[in-house]
């Protein structure tokens, strides 16, 4: 190897005290204010992180720039341009990546954080890589999740709190646009792929999701939310309701809604410390009642579902415009739902789009006999074979962190790091 016993960094630095010539170029070219720059050879891959990059609260726009090109690219780049604080680079096609490090290190700033997407998922080579200062090494298929934590720790914005559950919370542009039944069918979904899960409605006088799922609603949601006994392990398994082996339902039925933004934090990081998902039906208006927006603010992952109508579109406005400001890693998902016949529709998809200012990552069809027959049956739609069923396996492996409908690798979904 030809950096042995020498760091990537150390390498860096020595490149960087014999390029003095390059240097008024390098300040020249910093003047575009790239923060994170990635070479990406596979267009899945090089969409996925696109995807990632505008959905989470990572970076504006114009301080990432996303290129197709692998470790060739990049070090052709570099030598004539400034290094990035933060460099993505794909070594899927390097057969021995490792003795090329030398190569990048010369060409890299010594502050450049550098992370490295591959498909090679070898202890071995990611230790190696540690070793020579790689920040870290990722495995294909991109797992959205993963990698924004990875992103987040080299721009030193990842959070250092316990790992905790998912928060997931589901709303809609108006009631009945179907964000009970993404959201049963969701949860299903994740249960199914091994995670524990818990879903909760926060509809105390309506909602049908325990019909949804086959589940008896009791008043378990708050019960737990009043505070009044002590939220132990025990007190959260005899408040939930077990819908499958790894899938419970959190609801309470014709009880009162007092409860402010601590109630909730408190709750979540207890049922956080029992379950990987918690999936939240909150309807949007909730948002009215104390503490009922926070819990859509808090989110990890916002799912906004919308109907193409003018109604639907005045709302999405309202909500997008309160979840502007989001947090480091937050992740806003938008959903155009099909509830009426094509003919019955008065905005178009590029209609919305325009007016919206963002486009749809989802689009589910209308499908109304396939969503009524599971409904009645409180089976979960992801195992029927049509378009809706589809374009919801679409978006639970969008959740999920995966690119596209895949099965995981095994390190993809076990770790998030070494």
């Amino acid at each position: 190897m030809s950096v042995t016993h020498q760091t990537f960094t150390h390498v860096a630095q020595e490149s960087a005290s014999t390029a003095e010539q390059s240097v008024a170029s390098k300040e020249q070219a910093m003047a575009s204010n790239i923060e994170l720059l990635a070479f990406i050879d596979d267009q899945t891959s090089l969409l996925a992180i696109e995807k990632l990059l505008a959905s989470y609260a990572l970076l504006a726009s114009d301080k990432s720039k996303v290129l197709a090109g692998n470790l060739n690219s990049a070090v052709q780049y570099l030598s004539q341009q400034a290094s990035p604080q933060v460099l993505l680079v794909d070594i899927s096609a390097e057969r021995d990546p490792l003795t090329r490090m030398s190569e990048l290190a010369n060409v890299c700033q010594p502050d450049t954080r550098v992370i490295l997407l591959g498909t090679d998922n070898s202890i071995d080579l990611y230790r190696a890589f540690k070793n020579l200062g790689i920040d870290d090494y990722l495995t294909k298929p991109i797992n959205h999740q993963q990698l924004a934590d990875v992103i987040g720790q080299a721009f030193g914005q990842a959070s250092s709190k316990e790992r905790s559950a998912q928060q997931l919370v589901f709303t809609g542009c108006g009631g009945g646009v179907g964000v009970s039944t993404l959201v049963a069918n969701i949860s299903r979904g994740l249960a199914a792929k091994g995670a524990q899960t818990l879903a909760a409605d926060l509809n105390s006088y309506g909602g049908d999701l325990d019909l949804l799922l086959g589940a008896n609603a009791g008043f378990g949601l708050m019960n737990l939310l009043s505070g009044q006994q002590q939220v132990d392990k025990l007190f959260i398994e005899r408040s939930c309701s077990q819908v499958a082996e790894r899938l419970f339902l959190l609801k309470s039925l014709s009880q009162q809604q007092t409860f402010d933004a601590s109630s909730y934090q408190r709750l979540a990081k207890q049922l956080g410390q029992h379950y990987n998902y918690l999936v939240w039906d909150l309807a949007s208006q909730l948002f009215a009642v104390p503490g009922m927006l926070d819990v859509w603010l808090a989110a990890d992952t916002k799912v906004l579902v919308c109907q193409p109508s003018l109604a639907g579109l005045r709302q999405a406005k309202a909500i997008l415009n309160l979840t502007s400001d989001r947090q480091y890693g937050q992740r806003l998902i938008l959903v155009l739902n099909y509830i009426h016949p094509h003919k019955e529709i008065m905005l178009s998809v590029e209609e919305m789009t325009r007016q919206l200012g963002q486009p749809f990552d989802h689009i589910l069809p209308y499908a109304p006999k396939a969503v009524t027959q599971a409904a009645d049956l409180g089976s979960s739609l992801l195992t029927a074979n049509n378009p809706f069923s589809r374009a919801l396996a679409e978006l639970l492996a969008d959740i999920w962190g995966q690119g596209q409908v895949a099965k995981p690798s095994l390190l993809a979904r076990l770790r998030k790091r070494f």
